[in-house]
């Protein structure tokens, strides 16, 4: 029994001067995975911390969490620099702080880098515990990123919504242009589709999509509102409505649900996409009235294309 005693406090020695000796005071893990999205939009999200419950391989019930929980651990959101983001890992009896670094590839491709200084010091009981607790660490790291990859490489988490590529094909409008003090109502935009309406039936040539919208305010007082209607041929135009041609080029588009904020939000996202992917616009963008608005007053049944003209 007492040999047994023995060997076992040597081995506890032995086992104390290896950790001493040859455990380092300091290591760095790291785990990486490459993003089919663009590096700006993944950067975007990742500071965002209100969001990771989006994407967050565990499930939870706070949608304003300055934290989130996976494996016993609790990550939040530090500070930024230039494509990098601060990750604080709150460990049982240690806060831990690693960085994630955001590689553009491509244009629509990333690569994520997040490293984690551990620093366990020279207490070989603390080095031993970080030795066997790091491959751990690198398998939760690892799987937070995996969880992050599944979500931005759905375009429609990225952007809210479904965004098609398609060539213009009504390339022959009339156009024409009111301005208003005021957010324009439906009954003022549809009165200048009327009168288009009007304009078109006396030149025997007919709709071939629906009403094209758009608004832009110049300043608080003055809102500049065009509506334009594709047709099957072109039209000279008369007074204040006029003959719009566009280039048959491509176009970006997406579908929504809403009233006019919606509509408004949806641009927004074609524009955050143009930019995103690098591309440059010849043309305003537009919102196409897929629903009658009056005909129907209920805003959440409007469904609205908006478009927006790219090279």
């Amino acid at each position: 029994m007492k040999k047994i005693l023995g060997l076992l406090v040597i081995l506890f020695i032995i086992v104390l001067g290896w950790s001493y000796f040859f455990l380092p005071s300091s290591e760095t893990v790291t785990a990486s995975m490459t993003m089919n999205a663009p590096a700006t939009r993944v950067y975007s999200l990742l500071t965002k911390q209100n969001e990771w419950s989006k994407w967050w391989p565990a499930q939870s019930t706070n949608q304003e969490a300055t934290s989130l929980e996976y494996n016993g651990n609790n990550y939040r959101v530090g500070a930024e620099g230039v494509n990098t983001i601060e990750i604080v890992i709150q460990q049982k009896d240690s806060v831990t702080t690693g960085r994630i670094l955001v590689i553009l590839k491509t244009i629509d491709t990333c690569d994520l880098v997040w490293s984690v200084q551990v620093n366990p010091g020279s207490n070989p009981f603390k080095k031993i515990k970080y030795y066997f607790s790091d491959d751990t660490l690198k398998a939760d790291m690892t799987s937070i990123l995996h969880s992050l990859k599944k979500f931005v490489e759905k375009q429609e988490n990225l952007y809210g919504m479904r965004i098609e590529k398609a060539q213009v094909t009504d390339t022959v409008l009339v156009a024409t242009r009111g301005n208003f003090s005021h957010y324009p109502s439906t009954q003022e935009i549809y009165a200048l589709i009327e009168k288009l309406n009007n304009y078109i039936k006396t030149g025997n040539v007919s709709e071939t999509n629906f009403p094209m919208l758009n608004i832009d305010q110049a300043d608080s007082n003055l809102y500049n509102v065009m509506v334009a209607i594709p047709t099957s041929r072109s039209l000279n135009g008369k007074g204040n409505i006029e003959l719009k041609r566009m280039i048959p080029g491509k176009i970006i588009w997406g579908e929504v649900k809403g009233g006019p904020y919606s509509v408004e939000a949806a641009i927004k996202k074609l524009e955050n996409f143009r930019i995103d992917y690098h591309l440059t616009s010849p043309a305003i963008p537009f919102a196409s009235l897929v629903t009658d608005r009056m005909k129907e007053p209920d805003t959440t049944k409007w469904i609205t294309r908006v478009y927006y003209p790219v090279f």
